[in-house]
């Protein structure tokens, strides 16, 4: 597949989820260790979770405190970050997926090399794009208008926001969303505006004019949790990235693909 130079990709996310770690800091200060050539400025950060808890008086949600550290690299573009299930990787410099699943795969090496990771329960990939028309050029000249949010054809009504939401079922054990966003509040959704992202000051302004954000989130659960094998850890997160290059391929246009080459 060819490769774009300016393509629109703006943040990309990689997870891999697995059972809960006893002994976390002596953990952290192996692996910190591990990846200190990559990433040498680490920080903890108390991040707030909502937790299910099933009891004697059933279901009840609560607000709970996380402690997450994060390692970032020398320029802060790059950052991993681990708590006690899960590893991660995630940057706003992304050029190639070939080296950001080469650099998530030695993330994951250094973390196996500890006695208490065993098993992998869930590993993701998260793409989001920018789709910024160039002056004198419309939306729809770069996303299908089959799932571009369009307005509706009243007089006196423009659109404010919209937003184009699937969930795939990929028929191999995976899950697949995409979502398209026209002119959302901001450029990150919500879910991923978080301390991560601000202690590393990764903000992108927000477009004036019309844009889109494509935003695809493709996950994998393993049922039971399977032995980790960095061979096929491999190649599970590349088929993970695939659809995710299929869906932006069908949905945006051929003058986008020759806007971005």
């Amino acid at each position: 597949m060819t490769k774009m130079n300016n393509a629109p990709v703006v943040y990309v996310i990689g997870v891999v989820r697995f059972p809960v770690i006893a002994d976390f800091d002596n953990f952290a200060k192996e692996f910190a260790a591990g990846i200190a050539d990559e990433y040498p400025a680490p920080k903890d950060l108390e991040i707030p979770q909502i937790s299910l808890h099933l009891g004697d008086q059933g279901v009840q949600v609560q607000s709970e405190t996380g402690l997450i550290w994060q390692y970032r690299s020398a320029d802060y573009k790059w950052a991993v970050f681990l708590n006690k299930d899960v590893v991660g990787l995630h940057t706003i410099a992304y050029t190639d997926h070939r080296e950001f699943l080469e650099r998530m795969l030695r993330v994951v090496e250094v973390a196996a090399r500890s006695t208490q990771i065993r098993l992998v329960e869930t590993i993701a990939l998260r793409y989001l794009d920018l789709v910024v028309p160039r002056e004198g050029e419309s939306l729809s000249q770069y996303v299908d208008d089959k799932v571009l949010p369009g307005a509706i054809d009243v007089a006196g009504l423009t659109i404010v926001e919209g937003v184009t939401s699937l969930n795939m079922d990929t028929g191999k054990g995976s899950l697949l969303r995409v979502q398209v966003a026209r002119k959302p509040a901001a450029v990150f959704p919500v879910d991923l505006n978080s301390p991560l992202l601000l202690d590393n000051k990764w903000n992108i302004p927000r477009p004036s004019g019309d844009f889109a954000t494509l935003d695809a989130d493709h996950s994998m659960t393993m049922s039971p949790p399977s032995p980790i094998d960095l061979g096929q850890l491999k190649d599970n997160m590349f088929n993970l990235r695939q659809p995710i290059r299929d869906i932006f391929d069908r949905i945006t246009t051929q003058h986008a693909m020759e806007v971005w080459k």
